[in-house]
């Protein structure tokens, strides 16, 4: 993609790979995505550009992942961007489309623990989703990333992990306390449209299916500090997991943005312990629930998960099969 910059400097730009149809007699800066610890590039973006051709280019690179409304209106002035534009550019239905493909349901589910359901934990019967860092995950090393400086930057990430289905016998022993604790079911859409409501300070949210591959992938940045330019790397080591956690089938939304530090004085959420700013939750409808074929749930008998409005649905073991029914 070309550009010119106020001063009339033109400058190319190429994101994932080098174009054939570059001017080689022009002021460039070309940019390759890095492959296993190695960048492929040619030139740097102080090499030939002046200061405000380097600010335009960095703003439209994070306006692409932040805003793409600005970057369609920015894209105005720079007729050769529109033209591939709209060739490229999804509308916000079309991106919401391929979300609910990909999960392969438009319904997400998540499995919790019986005591979180019980008591109603962070408002999870509300329909509260969180958002954590890596640091509350299972896997060692889920989001494990650095900067090259070897700075650990694990906790810019913030997931949100589902399955596509409630059936899955395993996933009740892992995460629903041995089948007595339930599996609640979201909307991928809500999500997505209270995520668009509460957009994320400098940072963007990700959403799509794991990878259980058997090397990791490169986890080590090209830069010492946060960069848009550096989103390949990240969504990478975000969407990668050990093959051995295959049988789990995940899909996950990703927050990718710079930490928030902890302030001790912030007890809002009701505990002793101060909370931890850079969870991040959201409210949205459940619209199915399960309860596991061990739990003696008060829910299913009482009317309802308090705030849900929804009786969960009891699960059984087939008589024949190694399945759940209901």
């Amino acid at each position: 993609m070309s550009m010119l910059d106020p001063d009339g400097e033109s400058c190319f730009v190429s994101v994932f790979q080098k174009d054939s149809s570059l001017d080689e007699t022009a002021n460039k800066y070309v940019f390759y995505q890095r492959v296993r610890g190695n960048t492929k590039g040619d030139g740097g973006i102080g090499d030939a550009l002046s200061q405000p051709a380097i600010d335009t280019y960095n703003r439209l690179f994070k306006a692409a992942f932040v805003n793409p409304k600005e970057l369609i209106y920015e894209l105005e002035n720079y007729p050769e961007w529109m033209e591939i534009s709209r060739e490229v550019l999804l509308t916000q239905e079309e991106v919401k489309k391929l979300f609910i493909e990909q999960l392969g349901s438009h319904i997400g589910y998540k499995y919790r623990s019986k005591e979180s359901i019980d008591k109603n934990s962070h408002g999870v019967c509300n329909g509260t989703i969180s958002f954590l860092p890596p640091s509350y995950m299972n896997d060692p090393f889920d989001c494990n990333c650095v900067f090259r400086n070897n700075a650990d930057m694990s906790n810019y990430f913030k997931l949100f992990c589902m399955a596509p289905t409630w059936k899955n016998i395993l996933m009740w022993s892992y995460y629903a306390d041995n089948h007595e604790g339930y599996c609640l079911g979201y909307r991928i859409e809500d999500i997505l449209n209270e995520l668009e409501k509460n957009p994320i300070d400098n940072g963007i949210v990700v959403f799509g299916h794991v990878d259980y591959k058997q090397v990791r992938p490169n986890y080590v940045t090209a830069t010492n500090t946060f960069s848009f330019t550096q989103m390949n790397t990240y969504i990478q080591v975000a969407f990668t997991k050990f093959k051995k956690w295959e049988h789990e089938n995940e899909s996950r939304f990703v927050i990718i943005s710079p930490p928030k530090i902890m302030d001790n004085n912030d007890k809002s959420d009701g505990t002793s312990s101060p909370k931890d700013p850079n969870i991040i939750e959201i409210t949205v409808p459940i619209v199915e629930a399960y309860a596991g074929c061990m739990n003696d749930s008060k829910w299913i008998s009482s009317g309802g998960l308090t705030g849900a409005g929804i009786v969960p649905s009891e699960v059984i073991k087939h008589d024949t099969d190694y399945d759940l029914i209901i």
